[in-house]
């Protein structure tokens, strides 16, 4: 098997998963406007593209510049790098701000302070992400052991977050009742791997080494697949969302 431990910044976009048409066929039904969104910690895009589809402006950012720079442009998006505080709004102005897999980076304290300064009366907050984790259960098992062992020790404590299934996430107003919602792709090894290698741990790992760190669990993680990295597998990937109204 060809060993390539590298990962550029712009396939971090091809081997996240998107949210599905689901989730926003959800927002589009309880929003009240459709004005403008804020996508907060957007990453490379994963919910920005979908966003655009509902409002008629969308501001997107996040703290990595690199992030950023591989997004797409889209004519109604404008992309900005900032953390939880984003001075391009204005007061009272937001339809819907929405935090895809990332709300466990941010500074709740302040991103939520920032969420009663910017949104609207009736605005939306939501907050939804996948725990990266619980995808087949073939891998599952294998997955946690590695996750346990090896990935840890380069994770924030706030990744814990994400792997409680956002348990402890409390949005600072109304509960809206969400439904969870799924997506599937069906994968080979190969890009397995490559999602694997974008999680922030390997990301860190490699900073600090200067070596991706698949290598290290890489023959238990095929073994659990089946050992032949050509085989494919329908992955499926719980979305745990969280709504609030201002």
């Amino acid at each position: 098997m060809e060993i390539n431990y590298s990962i550029e910044n712009e396939k971090y976009k091809i081997y996240r998963p998107t949210y599905g048409t689901q989730l926003f066929e959800f927002i589009d039904s309880i929003i009240d406007d459709n004005k403008l969104a804020w996508d907060c910690a957007c990453g490379s895009g994963q919910a920005t593209d979908s966003l655009s589809s509902i409002f008629n402006n969308v501001i997107a950012t996040d703290i990595d510049p690199n992030q950023i720079s591989n997004c797409e442009p889209l004519d109604n998006v404008r992309h900005f790098v900032c953390g939880e505080l984003n001075n391009n709004l204005k007061p009272d102005s937001v339809d819907l701000i929405s935090v895809a897999t990332g709300i466990h980076w941010l500074d709740t304290n302040k991103f939520y302070n920032e969420s009663k300064r910017v949104l609207k009366k009736g605005g939306i907050l939501g907050v939804w992400g996948y725990t990266g984790v619980n995808i087949h259960p073939d891998i599952d098992q294998t997955i946690k052991e590695i996750v346990d062992e090896y990935l840890m020790p380069f994770y924030p404590d706030s990744v814990k977050i994400a792997l409680n299934k956002y348990a402890e996430v409390k949005l600072p107003f109304n509960e809206v009742n969400s439904p969870n919602f799924h997506v599937e792709r069906t994968w080979d090894f190969f890009n397995l791997k490559n999602y694997i290698i974008s999680f922030t741990a390997l990301q860190n790992y490699k900073a600090i080494t200067g070596e991706c760190g698949f290598y290290r669990f890489e023959d238990k993680l095929l073994e659990a697949w089946g050992g032949d990295p050509k085989i494919k597998k329908t992955l499926s990937w719980e979305i745990i969302t969280k709504f609030s109204r201002k």
